[in-house]
Parts: C-alpha cells; structure tokens; sequence
C-alpha cells in the first residue's frame, strides 16, 4: 500500500510539472502488476524452499524498483530518439495475445482474491460451494455489469457510478445483515486497517536493503 500510494504521488507531480501536455492525469498499469505477481509467487516459492520467508519483501520491492527504473530508462530513451514508431513493427498477433493473457492473468487474480483459491480443476468443486459462490459470483456480476453498461451505453462516467453504485449495495447489504467492519475485515470481505502515516513512507525501509 505504502509504495503504490507513494508512486502514484510521484507520478502524478511528475506529470503536472513536467509533462509536455497539459492535464495529463497517470495511473498505475495492471499489467505490469500481473507480471510482478508472477515474479512474487516464483520468489516466494524458492524463498520458502530456502528458509528466508521474511526475504520476500525487500527482495520484491527492490525488484519492482529495478522494473520501474528499467521501464522508465526506455521509455525516456525512446522519447530522446524519436523511436516511437517503432511499435509499428510490433505485430498484432503478439499485442493481441499479450493483451489476451493479461486479461485472463487479471481474471484469475480477481477469483483469487475474491475466494482465496486458484483458478484450477482441482478447486472446481470449491468453487459452486454456496459459501464459496457468494464470494466470487457478485464480482463476476458486477464486472459483467459494468461490460454491458460500457458495451451498450460507453460514456465516460460508466466506471465511476458503477463503482459507487457497488459499495453502496455493498454496504446496504452489510447494514441488512448487521455485520461489524472488524468482522468483515476477519473474514476476507475488506482490507485490513490502513497503518499508520509513517509506515507508507519509504525512509526506514532502506535497512530492509541487506535483506535482498
């Protein structure tokens, strides 16, 4: 929390004081969050084989800081010799294919996260559970929802009301059945407490450095 909350400060002063067009607004890509994911559980796994369970922290955020510093060193590359258009050459079996694997890797995620299991046969019977369905099914819904709404009617603000429209019946649903916030947090339903101001700030974190 404290480094995506950290990158899309800079980013966005970034872009006002120094972009070339004005009223440029920059978000973090879920695409290469996909891709870190990956990076994360690979190490995970060989961290735990290893004995370090505690290295994967600093090991993954030094790897993201790597990503991101190597991402933006071609980028500015690119803008300094006017190399844009090489993506002309880029085909569209590759950019299609690309696009199609991040959207299922975002899929999965999504299930997992909702659920707590991976998206596999193993799980299958898990998942028509009814405790189970009433975890993944109203994402499933709502994403489906906010397709039609975008494919049927595209405006702008589709994004925006609908997910005011879902907190809100989330929350009327939360009312309905007298639930507790700690007890919706305990049971996967929300994220935990925010810590504190000075744990999102990156200046103690530099001790972790030893750790990767």
């Amino acid at each position: 929390v404290g480094l995506g909350l950290t990158t899309a400060l800079i980013l966005t002063l970034a872009l006002v004081i120094g972009g070339s067009a004005p009223g440029t607004v920059g978000v973090g890509q879920s695409e290469p969050a996909v891709v870190l994911g990956v990076m994360a559980t690979v190490m995970a796994t060989d961290l735990q084989a290893a004995g370090a369970p505690d290295r994967l922290l600093p090991t993954m955020a030094m790897a993201i800081a790597l990503s991101a510093l190597a991402v933006g060193a071609t980028f500015f590359l690119l803008g300094r010799l006017r190399l844009g258009n090489l993506i002309r050459y880029v085909p569209y079996p590759l950019i299609v294919g690309f696009i199609g694997g991040m959207g299922w890797l975002l899929i999965e995620g999504a299930l997992r996260a909702a659920t707590g299991l991976s998206l596999t046969l193993a799980h299958a019977a898990a998942f028509v559970e009814p405790p189970m369905l009433l975890r993944w099914l109203p994402a499933v819904a709502a994403g489906t929802g906010l397709w039609m709404l975008q494919h049927r009617r595209p405006r702008a603000l589709n994004v925006s009301l609908a997910a005011i429209g879902i907190v809100a019946c989330f929350w009327l649903a939360v009312l309905a059945t007298g639930s507790s916030r700690q007890a919706l947090a305990e049971g996967g339903w929300m994220l935990a407490p925010v810590p504190p101001l000075g744990l999102w700030l990156p200046s103690h974190r530099f001790a972790m450095l030893r750790d990767v």
